[in-house]
């Protein structure tokens, strides 16, 4: 008998639960987000590897509401009103790949 291991065959650590369930061990590689600004970034996606230019979907939050409600309680009657709404810099800004779709992050100016 040959009690030595053959290095060909691949070694799978399998776990066997109560119900006789196989699960197969696994790692999760952990990847740092990428550091977003206002305007697009030049990076190597993480998810299809390929060199894009990220995709900006603008979102109005706290930040917008509360200058359009500075704007009001300063200027009665203010006709300026819409321009948090209408300016990107109130806004915040969400960052994807435009060829897989992968969330990149988010930029709260």
């Amino acid at each position: 008998m040959n009690n030595f291991m053959n290095p060909q065959k691949s070694q799978k650590r399998e776990a066997v639960d109560k119900r006789g369930w196989n699960f197969v061990e696994s790692a999760l590689i952990a990847r740092h987000a990428p550091e977003v600004g206002p305007s697009p970034i030049n990076i190597k996606c993480p998810s299809c590897l390929k060199q894009i230019s990220s995709r900006i979907e603008t979102e109005t939050y706290s930040k917008t509401h509360f200058c359009a409600a500075a704007l009001i309680m300063t200027i009665v009657c203010c006709p300026m009103i819409w321009l948090p709404y209408a300016v990107d810099t109130w806004k915040k800004k969400h960052h994807y790949c435009p060829r897989c779709e992968m969330y990149l992050g988010t930029y709260m100016g």
